[in-house]
C-alpha cells in the first residue's frame, strides 16, 4: 500500500509531467478510466471474438506455428493502425479539410444503410431454389 501511495503522489506526477512537457497533471486513476473507456469503445469495432472463426477458416490449412505468426503480425499491424489513427487522425482530417462531425454523420449513414438493407433483404434460398428461411 505504501508503494502505491508513493507512486500516486502528486510530486512524482508533476515531475514526470514536466519531463515530458505536459501542461496538466494526469492522475493514474483518470488514466486507467480513459484506458477502460477506450477499450470498451474499440472492442465492438475490432470484434476479436467474431473475427476468430474467420481467421481460423482462412488459415486452417496452415500449420499451427504459421497461424501463431500470422496472428501476432495481425495484432501488431492492427495496433499500429489504431495508434496511428489516434495520434495522426485529426491532422489528416484537417489536412483534407474534413471535420470530425462529417465523419461521424457519414459513418452513421453507412450503418443505417447497411441496417436498412439487412431488414429489406429477400429470404435466403439454396442452390436448388428451395426456400431456407421464411
Amino acid at each position: 500500500m505504501m508503494q502505491f501511495a508513493m507512486w500516486a503522489s502528486p510530486a512524482i506526477l508533476v515531475r514526470s509531467c514536466e519531463r515530458f512537457g505536459w501542461s496538466e497533471l494526469v492522475y493514474p486513476l483518470d488514466f486507467i478510466k480513459v484506458l477502460a473507456v477506450t477499450f470498451i469503445a474499440l472492442f465492438p469495432i475490432v470484434k476479436p471474438i467474431g473475427d476468430a472463426p474467420i481467421f481460423l477458416s482462412l488459415t486452417r490449412r496452415y500449420p499451427q506455428s504459421a497461424q501463431k505468426v500470422l496472428a501476432r503480425k495481425i495484432a501488431a499491424y492492427s495496433f499500429a493502425l489504431l495508434s496511428a489513427s489516434l495520434l495522426f487522425g485529426s491532422e489528416v482530417l484537417s489536412f483534407f479539410g474534413v471535420s470530425l462531425v462529417v465523419i461521424q454523420i457519414t459513418g452513421g449513414l453507412i450503418v443505417a444503410g447497411m441496417a436498412w438493407r439487412l431488414l429489406n433483404q429477400e429470404s435466403a434460398t439454396s442452390f436448388g431454389g428451395q426456400e431456407l428461411i421464411g
